[in-house]
């Protein structure tokens, strides 16, 4: 849970700011972090969804309490999205895909965080017995349901559009996400 929201805040705080968290937040070490290439549109919405994820990196250390100076796990922003995208469209990107080039490639991989948190939150709240934990729990569910939708919203928008690293559109990438989390959500095979 605590790594899961290490990565979405790490990521989006590159992506909306250029740089990484706070040393109040305990960042680990990152390779490929940068801003990401927006517009002006996009770029407001990353700002608040990196304030957003600094803010549960911030709250579930606090709910985990004494352990939570441990610092956040090193990442690959770039390669480990190349890597999540290539798995689930079950091909390579050439060029290889950037998740900071442009407001598509930022919206998918965002889209793509929230969809794996929001399936282990879903996951994770049934393991817990302490009510203010699994409180935290769905109100971190939440908050990554609204932004999903949000993402959904612009990606929709851009729909038709293709993705020339794999050389399809938007939606069709986007249903392959969903097809790989629901894969990886276990029965029963339904989406979202």
């Amino acid at each position: 849970l605590a790594n899961t929201e290490c990565l979405e805040a790490t990521f989006n705080t590159y992506a909306a700011f250029g740089e990484g968290l706070p040393k109040s937040l305990t960042p680990g070490e990152v390779i490929g972090g940068k801003r990401a290439s927006l517009s002006p549109e996009v770029q407001a919405w990353a700002e608040e969804v990196a304030l957003d994820e600094q803010g549960h990196v911030r709250m579930v250390r606090e709910v985990l309490g004494p352990n939570n100076s441990v610092p956040c796990p090193k990442l690959d922003l770039t390669g480990g999205f190349r890597a999540f995208f290539d798995k689930a469209l079950n091909k390579t990107s050439n060029p290889q895909f950037d998740p900071y080039a442009n407001d598509v490639n930022f919206l998918l991989a965002t889209f793509s965080l929230e969809e794996i948190g929001s399936t282990g939150d879903k996951g994770s709240i049934l393991l817990v017995s302490n009510p203010g934990v699994a409180n935290a729990i769905s109100g971190l569910a939440t908050s990554a349901s609204y932004q999903s939708g949000v993402d959904r919203h612009f990606l929709w928008q851009r729909r038709n559009e293709t993705v020339p690293e794999y050389g399809m559109t938007v939606q069709q990438i986007v249903m392959a996400i969903s097809n790989l989390r629901d894969e990886l959500d276990g029965p029963p095979e339904t989406d979202q």
